[in-house]
């Protein structure tokens, strides 16, 4: 019981200074950037008096460790201020709220649509009309995937505002249909979805942001050599080839034995998704977490970043851990470790 006290402590313990090590770094580059908030909210328009004032205000002319003390006691107790430039005055636990929830499922759907992808393309079909799809069917998904994201995100934006016109143009979509999208104000991607538009805009941009994010900065290729490693290395075990000449179920056994290596992909890969999400957010205009970090980076708006800086830290930290206890469950030889 000692030995696993020990442990939990040690784990928790490290968990904790990672995310003080995030939240101080991010604080850091902060205040050692040229600007910040008064400058954004008074944009030349203010006497030094007055913004002199306004940093007296929001404890903006103190020490660094001591502006960093207090956003860390306050956030010891759920407190994470209130927006200085970006939406002056709104809480920040309410402006954080709808986009976490966005991001959230947008991230953890692009981690289960890359481990999708990548295992369809790893693993050879047992039906030969299907076997072009891993063989020269995979070099389009393999193209899009070496692409960087923001590219593919403006290709998007582009397609959704030009093939409409484009097809009804060479006759392939009668110009009724393409008046009556632009009479019901048909939202391409890259414009804001309000939240009174339709749930059928909303599953368009969300879908395509998934789905970019899944294929983009090469996860797709990362993905598929990874898994096509591990399927090779268990090919060549000794209990599989026993597995084999008894008849057995061979996918099964080789499935069962994928859940390692899959579980881990999936937490590394929604681990490295939290960063590459500021892209596709902001290209896309999609009011998540990572739209909300550059609006915030852009204002210098502390408050706001910090809190998101906590937030990507703690679920990063949180994901490690569900990896470390699934692994645990699923590989029995890890608890005598």
């Amino acid at each position: 019981m000692g030995d696993v006290f020990r442990v939990v402590v040690k784990t928790v313990g490290f968990y904790l200074l990672v995310v003080f090590g995030a939240t101080f770094v991010m604080y850091t580059l902060l205040w050692a950037a040229p600007g910040d908030a008064i400058e954004s909210i008074c944009n030349g328009r203010c006497t030094p008096e007055a913004e002199k004032r306004l940093r007296q205000e929001w404890g903006l002319d103190l020490p660094l460790w001591q502006q960093y003390g207090r956003w860390l006691g306050r956030a010891a107790r759920f407190e994470f201020g209130k927006s200085i430039a970006m939406r002056q005055g709104k809480p920040v636990a309410d402006m954080l709220k709808p986009a976490i929830r966005l991001s959230s499922g947008l991230v953890l759907g692009a981690a289960f649509l890359t481990i999708l992808f990548s295992f369809f393309l790893a693993v050879r079909p047992i039906r030969k009309w299907l076997r072009w799809l891993t063989r020269g069917g995979q070099y389009p998904w393999l193209f899009l995937s070496f692409a960087p994201l923001y590219i593919l995100a403006y290709w998007a934006i582009l397609a959704s505002s030009r093939i409409p016109h484009w097809l009804a143009s060479h006759g392939w979509l009668s110009r009724k249909t393409l008046s009556s999208w632009q009479d019901i104000d048909f939202i391409p991607l890259g414009q804001q979805v309000d939240s009174d538009a339709s749930w059928i805009y909303w599953a368009i941009h969300f879908g395509v942001a998934m789905l970019l994010l899944a294929i983009g900065n090469s996860n797709l290729v990362e993905q598929a050599s990874g898994l096509r490693a591990e399927l090779e290395q268990l090919k060549k075990q000794d209990f599989m080839r026993a597995v084999r000449s008894r008849g057995a179920s061979f996918r099964l056994h080789l499935l069962h034995n994928l859940l390692l290596p899959l579980t881990q992909f999936f937490t590394t890969r929604a681990i490295m998704l939290l960063g590459t999400v500021v892209i596709i957010e902001t290209v896309l205009n999609i009011n998540g977490i990572g739209w909300l970090l550059w609006q915030g980076m852009e204002f210098r708006d502390t408050p706001v970043v910090l809190a998101i800086a906590l937030f990507a830290t703690v679920l990063a930290c949180f994901l490690q851990m569900l990896n470390e206890i699934a692994l645990q469950l699923i590989d029995p030889r890890l608890r005598q470790r």
